[in-house]
């Protein structure tokens, strides 16, 4: 069976890849009205979004695969996630198109835009500030409108930013804010970086405040630098393990969870040794604590000639919490999961097992009647 958009892309789809809260983002950038440039073709859409850049954005269908594969010059896509801009995107198609599923329930709830055309950039002059004219010009800005502001400022001016960034308190809460205001804005206020000549005490606290995969390379590129790599990657490793045990304990008190996803800080962790090439290690670290699926799934893509076994119950763990989804995309990823499955333990001279695995599995989910008949060609 060949897959389509309308298969692929539904608003529960969108949230499913995302997660609830980009999802929401996304939304508010589609309300916002900042897709723009949107062509779409049977199996290629392509669009630009407005954000503090006009971001380039992708959606198509993988022929191999039947799957819907995406594509964002954002830093937030770069680091792995279906951003806010493939959402708003995803839901410009399905306004578009005028589908039965998206036709009167897709709630757009478009908002007055009064967006002016404000620039924070650096004073050129000594001459004081309005404040009643700034609040006229601010007046009506989105929430998101306004932090994009903020971030052009801080780009053209390292020193405003870095005075920003000492506003910000190391604690557990600050951090929560920050992470319920916007995830990204912890990443961009990094986009300008340390100096090249700057030595790992200089770069730890920076990433002790927004501890993302950039900060640990620029904590790497650092210590490399005076030939003490090893003592600062054991430290980068204790910090996020001890900010996952205190994000935990704090959420399980207030029965609140800020808007931190579960696993947050080891899922970083994980991205953080992967990219260094470290899998043995990334798999110790995400055995400790929780993990978002996404990072073991990498792990297993990592570990799994070196690691078969290990990969394979991560592959099975993952098949588990997919199939608890009854939809189309959720039975694309499990069979795309089993042929990885079948070709491990071939090498592994696991035949039989795996013969029993699918039995098994067409014995779970016997009330699917499409995911079956799809388990039946495998």
């Amino acid at each position: 069976m060949r897959y389509t958009f309308a298969d692929l892309i539904t608003q529960q789809s969108l949230q499913e890849y995302a997660g609830r809260k980009i999802y929401q983002r996304g939304v508010a950038y589609w309300e916002d009205n900042l897709v723009q440039s949107f062509q779409s073709s049977a199996n290629h859409i392509s669009a630009q979004v407005e954000g503090t850049e006009l971001y380039d954005v992708e959606l198509w269908i993988e022929q191999e695969s039947d799957g819907l594969e995406s594509f964002c010059d954002c830093l937030s896509f770069e680091e792995g996630a279906f951003c806010k801009h493939c959402v708003a995107v995803g839901l410009t198609w399905l306004e578009q198109k005028q589908s039965p599923q998206s036709k009167g329930t897709v709630d757009r709830r478009r908002r007055p835009q009064k967006i002016a055309k404000v620039s924070i950039a650096p004073a050129k002059t000594t001459e004081n500030l309005d404040p009643a004219k700034l609040a006229l010009a601010l007046k009506g800005q989105t929430a998101d409108r306004l932090i994009e502001l903020i971030l052009d400022r801080a780009k053209s001016d390292p020193q405003w930013r870095e005075q920003l960034l000492e506003k910000c308190q190391e604690d557990l809460v600050s951090d929560r804010i920050s992470a319920v205001a916007m995830p990204a804005t912890r990443t961009r206020l990094s986009a300008v970086p340390p100096s090249p000549t700057h030595g790992p005490e200089i770069v730890w606290p920076e990433f002790v405040l927004r501890p993302h995969t950039k900060a640990y390379q620029q904590l790497q590129q650092a210590a490399d630098r005076v030939g003490d790599w090893e003592t600062w990657k054991e430290k980068a490793i204790d910090h996020l393990n001890r900010r996952s045990d205190e994000i935990d304990q704090q959420m399980s008190r207030s029965g609140r969870s800020f808007g931190i996803e579960p696993g947050r800080e080891v899922s970083m962790l994980v991205d953080c040794l992967l990219w260094e090439g470290d899998g043995k290690r990334a798999f110790q670290e995400a055995k400790k604590g929780s993990c978002a699926s996404y990072a073991w799934l990498r792990i297993a893509d990592n570990i799994r000639v070196s690691q078969p076994e290990d990969a394979l119950s991560i592959y099975m763990m993952t098949i588990t919490s997919t199939m608890q989804e009854s939809n189309n995309a959720a039975y694309q990823e499990t069979y795309r999961l089993l042929k990885i499955i079948q070709d491990l333990m071939l090498r592994l001279n696991l035949r039989s097992q795996f013969q029993r695995y699918i039995m098994s599995l067409e014995k779970i989910y016997s009330n699917k009647r499409s995911f079956k008949l799809g388990l039946s060609k495998i």
